[in-house]
């Protein structure tokens, strides 16, 4: 299938003419989300989430963090922690959820708040990739550039942030 493919403009494509085709079809609206947040289409995304969500039968976490990022990807900053939170209510093992609200605590300007569930996303997830790493340093460099009285403590966080990387992935 194009979705498995990556080919995700395709894929919506597919998505948007089964719907168009037989409206009451969730595995159209399903793939139309997933499709349309990767292709950063996220107002699509969304509308497509409003109608699939309505739909009669169960959701799962990664519908519910799809619908999340397409919120996030909008700025709608509250609304997709709201989703993100229903994904974990669905799943208690889904880790990606905790790295996007994360997300979107940043977007708040609330890095505590960013750091409180980056730090529960580290973790939760032995699958840490580098990215994640730099995300968590770049959180307490921000609290540390402004300044206060925690300056040097958010420096020396950042810092060993940095080194667990370092130590996770000595080959970069």
């Amino acid at each position: 299938s194009a979705i498995q493919l990556r080919k995700y403009a395709e894929a919506l494509n597919i998505a948007n003419t089964g719907s168009n085709k037989f409206a009451e079809n969730a595995t159209f609206k399903q793939l139309g989300l997933w499709s349309a947040v990767e292709t950063e289409k996220y107002d699509e995304a969304i509308s497509i989430a409003e109608k699939y969500m309505q739909m009669k039968g169960d959701k799962n976490a990664t519908d519910y963090t799809y619908y999340g990022k397409a919120l996030l990807g909008a700025k709608k900053f509250q609304e997709a922690i709201a989703q993100f939170e229903k994904a974990m209510e669905v799943d208690n093992k889904a880790v990606e959820p905790l790295a996007k609200i994360s997300e979107a605590y940043t977007g708040l300007n609330n890095p505590d708040k960013a750091l409180e569930y980056s730090e529960l996303y580290m973790q939760k997830n032995p699958n840490a990739t580098p990215s994640d790493y730099v995300k968590m340093a770049e959180i307490y460099n921000a609290k540390a550039q402004k300044g206060g009285n925690d300056k040097a403590a958010n420096v020396n966080k950042a810092i060993s942030v940095y080194n667990s990387f370092a130590a996770k992935y000595p080959q970069l």
